[in-house]
């Protein structure tokens, strides 16, 4: 286990980012499970070339759907009275804190779906970020991927309503409708919402928006 110190924006503390491999007893089911799904994609990838873009697109939007994800979309959110920024705070907490990181296997880029990464309970940056996405689309929110170099961030949209509830951080107002895009690190333990370290908001900021999509 490693641990990067990265400071937070506009503030002098730090926050402390543990890159942790998790293994839990079931680890050759883990692997079972994450093979048949590499397999899968490395055959559907020789076939047709996909771009990154498609491959999370289509595995967000197919499994926001699906009963499984709305279940514990639903059960994660059970207590936050309908409330925005508790809601997107209970989800996001979930997956930054209970969701291990675990880098793809044999540094083969695969983007595994919600129902896999809820599965295994662990992925890396992309996998995380497609989960998060997916629980917050379950769950009502509009919700945007940010490709950067080397990473992935997730944008989740505030109405105008809950707007002066958002905690201080990397945040991005909308004009038209008056709400806000707010910036999740999937990866960060332990990061309040709106938290990403300084080195990636500089890279956020310089790539445009010619990385991002919403979904």
């Amino acid at each position: 286990m490693t641990t990067k110190k990265y400071p937070i924006i506009g503030k002098t503390t730090s926050l402390t980012v543990k890159n942790t491999l998790i293994w839990r007893n079931n680890s050759g089911n883990q692997w079972s499970w994450m093979l048949l799904g590499v397999l899968g994609y490395l055959m559907i990838k020789g076939k047709e070339k996909i771009s990154v873009e498609e491959a999370m697109r289509g595995a967000i939007s197919s499994h926001a759907i699906l009963p499984e994800i709305r279940r514990k979309a639903a059960e994660l959110t059970k207590y936050c009275d309908n409330n925005e920024i508790r809601r997107i705070e209970r989800i996001y907490r979930f997956v930054a804190d209970q969701i291990g990181y675990m880098p793809d296997p044999w540094d083969e880029e695969y983007f595994a779906n919600a129902l896999e990464t809820l599965y295994v309970g662990a992925g890396d940056c992309d996998c995380k970020c497609i989960l998060l996405a997916t629980l917050l689309r379950a769950n009502g929110f509009k919700v945007a991927i940010d490709l950067i170099p080397e990473h992935v961030l997730v944008e989740v949209y505030v109405t105008a309503d809950y707007v002066d509830q958002m905690p201080s951080g990397c945040r991005r107002p909308d004009p038209e409708s008056g709400g806000e895009w707010i910036l999740l690190e999937s990866t960060a333990v332990g990061a309040e919402i709106g938290w990403v370290s300084n080195e990636l908001f500089e890279t956020y900021l310089s790539r445009g928006r010619e990385t991002r999509f919403e979904i």
